[in-house]
């Protein structure tokens, strides 16, 4: 009698467990869906804004035949601009060479990427130079570089300058 009992009390057990789970994760994501909302939302605006609306707006334009001088004067000619664009001879071209050059920047940089991933992790010496240089310009402020060149070339006291002065070379003038 009691092995029938306690069979009915662990199925009850077992039961609601995956209830108490449910209630349990719609609880934490209710909190961290609340906390996540003010920092998704901005991003999801600008995304909406500017990747959506501009698409659709794209989308509406080519549907249409207006010249940009003068948009307020446009006339609807559906699908014809696609018709058009297919049986033009430069346009076809145009998007083959678009085609082949995005495969081929994918075809060679994709295996460069991954040798040089592999090479930075690697554990060997001189690794460290190499990571150097590679993220150099990641952590570079283009502000920075600007800077430092404008130096290099000042006309008057840059050190290109200096350098031909103390070669008895003439000095230039150079566009900074």
């Amino acid at each position: 009698m009691t092995s029938v009992n306690a069979t009915p009390q662990i199925a009850l057990r077992t039961a609601g467990a995956p209830e108490r789970l449910s209630a349990r994760l719609k609880a934490i994501w209710r909190r961290d869906g609340i906390a996540a909302l003010p920092f998704l939302l901005p991003f999801m605006a600008f995304l909406a804004i500017f990747q959506y609306f501009t698409i659709g707006l794209m989308i509406r334009n080519s549907l249409y035949n207006y010249s940009l001088l003068d948009p307020a004067v446009a006339k609807y000619v559906g699908l014809a601009n696609y018709r058009m664009l297919i049986h033009d001879h430069l346009a076809l071209q145009s998007i083959a060479v678009t085609l082949l050059f995005a495969a081929g920047a994918i075809v060679t940089q994709v295996p460069i990427g991954l040798g040089l991933a592999i090479l930075l992790n690697a554990r060997r010496r001189g690794v460290a130079i190499i990571r150097a240089v590679v993220f150099l310009p990641v952590v570079t402020s283009a502000v920075v570089v600007t800077t430092m060149w404008t130096f290099i070339y000042a006309p008057s006291n840059g050190l290109a300058n200096s350098v031909l002065s103390a070669l008895h070379l003439p000095t230039l003038l150079y566009t900074t």
